[in-house]
């Protein structure tokens, strides 16, 4: 009777653990504040879930960032000689962009699998509201042990924008080619370096394309902890478009569309935990 009860147990146990290898967590904060003469404040957020077993694997990654900045003026009244200062701050928000991603993979070997998805994002400082992208191809890793994997991914991609600023003539509907690879190195006995590329043409105008390049490096504190810098660039060929004022003998006569730069660079230092 007690070895059976110890059987049942020790199945329990090793169910339960199997069913927590099947999921991971990772977590990155990011933190920045200044004071005095100046006033700033930054605070970013990635989370990555995954879960996998047998050949079925799920992804659910979430990011945001938003960063504020104080604009303060100074002037006096009264007299020269015994002035009263005034101080005024105003809070003006200098970014803001949130994403979430959704992927489903299928794996029909152990290199290969197909891959079906849903992303949203908001960047409103780059001219986009919202964006949603339904994508679907397939997979395949070329190198895997390790120290070092390779992986591509290509697919098709069907993409719904709404600008910020709507311009005439611009689709904000198409269908897309979407390319991917992914590098990973191991740097000495703590160490990670990342090199992550996506890339999507619009097959209606094939001058229309963006592409998202992110490098990182990343350093083991311990199993559950490490720090990590990033540099991230974001590219979009035909960039998109913000209202500006239009103004006549500095008379306000309305607004006219401004195409935005074509290139966003982020760095990140942050802290990621892993569980």
């Amino acid at each position: 009777m007690r070895l059976i009860l110890w059987l049942i147990l020790t199945a329990s146990v090793m169910a339960q653990e199997a069913e927590s290898k099947a999921w991971s967590n990772t977590t990155d904060l990011s933190w920045v504040e200044t004071g005095g003469n100046s006033e700033s404040s930054t605070i970013g957020f990635k989370n990555e879930t995954k879960w996998s077993k047998g050949k079925h694997a799920f992804a659910l990654n979430l990011a945001a960032v938003r960063a504020e900045s104080g604009l303060t003026t100074v002037f006096a009244v009264g007299e020269a000689n015994n002035p009263v200062f005034v101080e005024n701050t105003e809070t003006r928000l200098s970014d803001e962009r949130y994403a979430m991603k959704a992927q489903y993979d299928y794996s029909f070997s152990a290199m290969t699998s197909w891959f079906s998805g849903i992303e949203w994002d908001r960047n409103e400082f780059a001219g986009i509201k919202n964006r949603t992208t339904l994508s679907s191809g397939i997979a395949h890793i070329w190198i895997k042990n390790d120290q070092m994997s390779y992986s591509n991914k290509v697919g098709l991609q069907y993409t719904d924008e709404e600008p910020v600023q709507v311009v005439e003539g611009i689709e904000t509907e198409y269908a897309g080619l979407r390319a991917n690879s992914a590098y990973m190195r191991k740097l000495g006995k703590n160490g990670t370096f990342k090199n992550d590329v996506d890339v999507v043409l619009n097959l209606n105008d094939t001058d229309d394309y963006r592409a998202d390049v992110v490098f990182s490096y990343a350093v083991n504190i311990n199993a559950r902890l490490a720090l990590k810098t990033s540099l991230q660039f974001l590219y979009d060929h035909q960039p998109a478009y913000k209202s500006v004022p239009l103004f006549d003998d500095d008379v306000q006569t309305g607004t006219v569309p401004f195409q935005l730069d074509d290139t966003d660079r982020v760095f990140t230092t942050s802290l990621v935990v892993t569980f």
